[in-house]
């Protein structure tokens, strides 16, 4: 998780300096990456975990608006669970309103 937050962090600038013909493939490779995180599964499984629900929070910025908003359904979609989880942490409220959203 950490790793992909770092990707995404760093993939603007490794765009910017990667060649022209080079850049479609660098570009599918970041979709792939983001986008394990919108399967239910493994958001709650990272969402379940005091680091991985401020990794998610770090991480909603640096993502396109339709994969925050898909990494965001996810997190309501699983809300219950997560709450339950979530008693000592209380991070998923810190994730829900965050003030970048």
């Amino acid at each position: 998780m950490y790793s992909l937050l770092l990707e995404v962090q760093d993939f603007e600038k490794r765009f910017i300096q990667t060649p022209e013909e080079e850049r479609e493939a660098l570009l599918e490779q970041h979709k792939t990456n983001t986008e394990q995180l919108v399967s239910d599964e493994l958001c709650v499984m990272i969402m379940s975990v005091r680091k991985g629900k401020r990794l998610v929070a770090r991480l909603l910025p640096f993502l396109p608006a339709a994969q925050a908003a898909a990494v965001v359904m996810v997190i309501a979609r699983n809300l219950p669970t997560l709450a339950k989880k979530d008693k000592q942490d209380q991070v998923v409220i810190f994730v829900s309103c965050d003030p970048l959203y």
